[in-house]
């Protein structure tokens, strides 16, 4: 676990719940992420070597034949190329919209920098045409969907501490560190331990648990990843089995 003194009490168990916690749709993000890389720098040489040969066809006199047929037969197979990185990126875009509810609020923050939904949906599916000014150019969109999802990726490695406003237990909000251990679960506490819980994903966002009793351990962890701990030791968070909407 990359935490300086920190560590579940069953990392077996703790794996498994992080496991089914996260959704399917993140895995089939990540699978899409090298085709897409693949088909772009394809896309890219091809429509080099397309702008080169209408430049030349141009240049032809328009009664030469062959020329002009060999250059529609070189837009139709680029056009099918392109149709299949617009499927790809469409696709994409249509995963990173199903998984967003669940991603922690600190990640959708992120991303909403470089992708939104909109952006995405207004493109009608992938195939806009390229020179509408209504929607954007597709490898604008895919840079944005893969920038989107490298964040994810970035943030399922990573111990994420952030302050946030939190329903407290005894009513009203108030702010609380809260520590997301990667996009499966998260803790939160007060700074004067009043008020503690433990999020995790649904599929129609975050829910968050009070859990007050568990002030302590979780400002244990909190001090561990700060480096503010005296010494070196494992810190046990409390793990309740996960609700069957987070998996």
């Amino acid at each position: 676990l990359p935490i300086n003194n920190l560590e579940q009490p069953s990392s077996s168990k703790v794996g498994h719940h992080w496991e089914r916690s996260l959704s399917a749709e993140a895995a089939q993000a990540r699978e899409s992420e090298a085709t897409l890389v693949q088909l772009n720098g394809m896309l890219d040489a091809e429509l080099a070597d397309l702008t080169a040969q209408i430049a030349t066809a141009r240049a032809r006199s328009t009664s030469d034949g062959s020329a002009t047929q060999a250059l529609h037969d070189e837009q139709k197979v680029l056009a099918e190329r392109r149709a299949r990185v617009a499927k790809a990126v469409a696709d994409l875009e249509a995963t990173l919209r199903t998984l967003q509810p669940r991603l922690p609020k600190p990640l959708q923050d992120k991303i909403a920098a470089v992708w939104t939904p909109a952006s995405a949906s207004e493109a009608g599916g992938g195939l806009a045409d390229e020179t509408d000014a209504d929607h954007p150019p597709l490898g604008e969109r895919m840079r944005a969907a893969l920038a989107a999802l490298a964040e994810v990726q970035k943030f399922d490695r990573e111990v994420v501490v952030t302050a946030e406003l939190r329903d407290l237990d005894r009513g009203g909000r108030g702010e609380a560190r809260v520590m997301y251990l990667g996009l499966g679960v998260g803790y939160y506490v007060t700074a004067d331990g009043t008020a503690a819980g433990r999020g995790y994903p649904t599929a129609t966002g975050w829910q968050w648990d009070a859990h007050p009793e568990w002030a302590e351990a979780i400002q244990d962890a909190l001090a561990g990843h700060d480096g503010l701990g005296s010494d070196v030791r494992f810190v046990g968070l409390p793990l309740a089995p996960l609700p069957e909407t987070s998996r």
